[in-house]
């Protein structure tokens, strides 16, 4: 993913947040609610993760589609799982056409922002609290 492209991030805290509401009282009909924490470029992200790390020598490397799948597969993703988050990874390259419905719809942002996730990273990186991934990879 080219640094410069703006993605959107949803943190697992504001997915409960959204999520739990609607479990207690399932609205009738037809809902979506997209859940969105923060949007950032990866030039963002990686300077957001320098300070909180202070590893300045950090990199932001743009991999091809296949060096993603590889790496997916690697993890133990199952192949069609892996081969849907390349699709979607790619379509990310046109945001105005991958985010256009988000766009339409005006989500509220969530509470937890990029230097909020950075800081939680770090800390968990640095053995300083408990944390895990999670991703599909790990199960």
């Amino acid at each position: 993913m080219p640094a410069k492209i703006k993605r959107a991030f949803a943190s697992p805290k504001d997915i409960a947040a959204t999520i739990i509401p609607l479990l207690e009282t399932t609205p009738k009909g037809h809902t979506m609610r997209y859940v969105v924490s923060d949007e950032a470029t990866g030039s963002e992200l990686l300077a957001a993760l320098q300070n909180a790390l202070n590893m300045p020598q950090l990199k932001y490397v743009t991999i091809s589609d296949d060096q993603f799948l590889t790496a997916l597969l690697n993890q133990g993703m199952p192949k069609d799982v892996a081969e849907g988050f390349m699709i979607m990874t790619r379509a990310q390259r046109t945001p105005e056409k991958s985010y256009a419905d988000l766009k339409a719809h005006q989500p509220e942002y969530g509470q937890v922002k990029l230097a909020d996730f950075a800081k939680e990273f770090a800390s968990v990186y640095r053995g300083e609290s408990q944390g895990h991934s999670n991703t599909l990879a790990d199960h």
